[in-house]
């Protein structure tokens, strides 16, 4: 591990998936225990499990633009307007991919992502986040903060998928009951979210992907992902 973890710091190789995990917990761990789906890989990057002929529709949204006061002691994130961006995200994800569905060279592919309608919804900026509220990477204090903004990003991003399967359907093989029961709903404890699951299903088999955002966040200049500082400054070279 010690090997795998030097490696990956100097490299960023190899990347370590635990498969098991993966399986066990997610929206479709009761499909996948009846045998009626199977996540048959990762994306190129690993960055989000997928079904054979999936495909990974991916976007992150900036913690550290939801940090009100900044570099005060009474700085605070704000979770009404990132719930409210949240919702929003996951409408224009599903709206990508609409308009990309029939794009897709393959007909595994076009079947695939038109029954299953994954999309991965993530974060990155967290540690410029964190900067700015004054809290030290790993504390206490940005842990419960890192927990308190998954649960918000869960549960808004639930209720937006439930709120467009009322508008335009649940994915094609959506189970409410199924979906409901599974092990990442577990620790959804909002009823209003589990109502609307249950009432219209969701219109996304799959929606949050907590991607490294190597390109986008380096565009932005912020953190990527959840991930630390990992130096003060460093260069990055680009070939093309």
């Amino acid at each position: 591990m010690r090997k795998l973890a030097k490696n990956n710091w100097d490299y960023a190789e190899p990347g370590i998936l635990y498969w098991d995990h993966i399986n066990d917990y997610n929206l479709l761990s009761e499909y996948i225990k009846n045998g009626d789906f199977e996540y048959a890989g990762v994306n190129p990057c690993a960055e989000e499990p997928l079904p054979a002929g999936g495909s990974c529709l991916l976007g992150a949204i900036n913690l550290s633009e939801y940090v009100e006061q900044e570099f005060t002691e009474y700085a605070w994130f704000d979770y009404e307007v990132f719930r409210k961006d949240v919702k929003i995200a996951v409408r224009a994800l599903n709206e990508v991919l609409d308009e990309g569905l029939e794009l897709h060279p393959l007909e595994m592919q076009r079947n695939t992502v038109g029954d299953w309608r994954q999309i991965g919804l993530g974060i990155m900026g967290f540690a410029d986040a964190l900067i700015k509220m004054g809290i030290s990477y790993g504390s206490k204090d940005s842990l419960e903060l890192i927990d308190e903004i998954g649960i918000t990003l869960n549960e808004a991003g639930l209720e937006a998928s439930a709120e467009l399967a009322e508008e335009f359907g649940s994915f094609e093989y959506c189970d409410t009951d199924m979906i409901i029961d599974s092990s990442f709903m577990a620790h959804i404890g909002n009823d209003h979210v589990l109502e609307l699951i249950s009432n219209f299903g969701l219109r996304n088999s799959q929606l949050f992907t907590i991607a490294p955002t190597g390109s986008i966040s380096t565009m932005l200049g912020v953190s990527g992902g959840v991930e630390p500082l990992f130096d003060v400054e460093y260069t990055r070279t680009t070939k093309s």
